[in-house]
């Protein structure tokens, strides 16, 4: 009887090890987007070489810390913030953090990030720095951004914020935009000039006459006319009457994170020098809504 049992165990175990090498054997001739890790690997041969009875504690996750990180939802919304979703959540996974980016109204953005209540804004300008208490740039720049002057208006044209300030037309742009607030207090006259909340309402403004100009970033604008267009000829009317100014555009992380902020950009001048920034684009482009996902780095 025991000699019997002895070799009925010896089976079991041989039996147990060939399904553990014929296991093992398809884990590795497995396709790279299985996505199947040496952790997991061994974690299914232990549970292959368990006697049979014997229940195995469930493996340790790990949750990765998140980085909340916010920009207007004109931007989130548009081919921007696809981009933007795509480059930052590739960069903070090779950290070994996970990316959620949120769009809020524009001028709630830097009220949260100063507050402290998210990890930072995900699209500002150079210069933000001096405006901000408590963050720190990322020392690389995402991609440059432009601003154009949108019209009505076939005989207008403008090449800078001062051609602007010099037309004497009503001038309005989107609140939250520190760089267009910034050139365009400068530039304009007070009365001349205006923001709004939203850039819908900022199109719908201009297509209506109640302001000349109205100021915005071009695939942001774009974004919002083609879903107008759909509602009236009059949006077809409006148009780019010229760039007004192109600057480079970073991520901005509070201070708690500093030392984030400078392996951040080490992340991004590698992709940049490895082609994914405009592979990321191109994907951006082709990808109609912000789901936009990313394989693993």
């Amino acid at each position: 009887m025991t000699r019997s049992r002895a070799k009925l165990d010896a089976n079991r175990l041989n039996y147990t090890c060939y399904r553990s090498a014929l296991l093992w054997s398809c884990i590795m001739s497995a396709r790279p987007s299985l996505h199947v890790t040496r952790l997991h690997a061994a974690w299914l041969l232990l549970l292959c070489c368990l006697p049979a009875g014997v229940v195995a504690a469930p493996p340790l996750v790990v949750t990765q810390p998140t980085i909340v990180l916010v920009s207007s939802t004109d931007t989130h919304d548009s081919e921007y913030g696809r981009w933007l979703q795509l480059i930052y959540q590739h960069a903070f996974a090779r950290l070994g953090y996970r990316l959620d980016y949120q769009g809020v109204p524009g001028a709630r953005a830097p009220l949260l990030a100063e507050a402290g209540e998210v990890d930072g804004e995900i699209h500002r300008p150079y210069e933000y720095q001096q405006q901000t208490r408590s963050m720190v740039r990322v020392e690389e720049s995402h991609f440059d951004v432009s601003y154009d002057a949108y019209v009505i208006r076939d005989d207008l044209h403008f090449t800078n914020w001062q051609s602007l300030g010099q037309s004497g037309l009503h001038i309005e742009y989107r609140r939250g935009a520190k760089r267009a607030e910034k050139a365009l207090t400068q530039a304009v006259a007070p009365t001349l000039l205006s923001d709004v909340t939203s850039t819908e309402q900022g199109l719908r403004k201009l297509a209506k006459g109640r302001v000349d100009v109205f100021i915005e970033q071009p695939l942001v604008a774009q974004h919002q006319l083609e879903k107008l267009r759909t509602e009236g000829a009059e949006y077809l009317l409006i148009h780019s009457a010229g760039t007004v100014d192109t600057l480079p555009t970073y991520a901005y992380l509070n201070r708690r994170h500093a030392k984030l902020a400078s392996q951040l950009a080490s992340v991004l001048r590698a992709m940049k020098r490895d082609g994914l920034i405009e592979q990321y684009h191109q994907l951006a482009r082709s990808t109609p809504s912000a789901d936009a996902t990313v394989t693993r780095p």
